[in-house]
């Protein structure tokens, strides 16, 4: 509901949801994270950064393993925006950005579930969690399989082309019960730097209803970049 929210614009009600979230599930790193993406505003970045040093540092049960690291990167490309942010260290290396070009993170509201993140290049390489690095270095994290993601992918340097950006939602123990997840997808481009751009896309799917392609990054041959989602008809600048 929160991720639904978010996509109306009713960023205040989502947050009050996220906050009884984190209440109900401080055990579990993804209700922390939710929160802090949706603090990211100038006026409450401070208490996003505070999230995301959470995630980072505590010590998560081994399923949620890797999550760190997005947050970290994640954390890291937020002090560069937020006014409220301290000054680190030039020699500090984890809090340095970390600029790519392309990024995509998916994650979902249901525990004990698979669902994968593929993404294919202009080369028609696949890069999804058997296939973890393409040949032009795009790479994805960890595979969650056992609940909420994050998944990530990044590429540094894009060649120009399409890149398609699917989901599968693979298999759940849940889904007797719950028949289906909603899943949030962020796609990103010039993360870590001042001319970031993103666009989410919140969809529901059922277990085992195939690879479906959801939104795709447009890089052109002068560079420049733009994304769109599946259905929406627009290409962002």
């Amino acid at each position: 509901m929160a991720y639904r929210l978010q996509e109306a614009g009713l960023q205040e009600t989502a947050i009050a949801l996220l906050r009884k979230l984190r209440e109900l599930a401080p055990d579990e790193p993804q209700s922390f994270r939710d929160l802090a993406l949706a603090l990211r505003a100038p006026a409450t970045c401070a208490e996003a950064l505070a999230l995301l040093d959470h995630v980072v540092d505590a010590p998560w049960s081994p399923r949620f393993a890797d999550i760190g690291v997005i947050a970290l990167a994640e954390r890291n490309d937020l002090r560069t925006r937020c006014p409220a942010a301290t000054i680190t260290t030039a020699g500090d290396l984890l809090a340095q950005p970390l600029p790519v070009g392309l990024r995509a993170v998916l994650r979902w509201d249901l525990d004990d579930t698979d669902i994968d993140l593929h993404v294919t290049d202009p080369n028609g390489e696949e890069v999804y969690y058997s296939h973890r690095l393409s040949y032009q270095g795009g790479t994805i994290s960890r595979d969650f399989t056992a609940g909420y993601g994050p998944e990530e992918f990044i590429l540094r340097n894009p060649k120009p082309g399409i890149y398609e950006v699917a989901v599968n939602y693979y298999g759940s123990r849940l889904a007797k019960l719950t028949r289906g997840a909603t899943l949030n997808l962020s796609l990103q481009t010039g993360f870590g730097t001042a001319g970031a751009h993103e666009q989410t896309v919140n969809l529901r799917l059922l277990e085992q209803t195939g690879k479906i392609v959801v939104g795709r990054f447009i890089v052109h041959a002068d560079g420049t970049l733009g994304l769109t989602h599946a259905g929406s008809g627009k290409t962002s600048p």
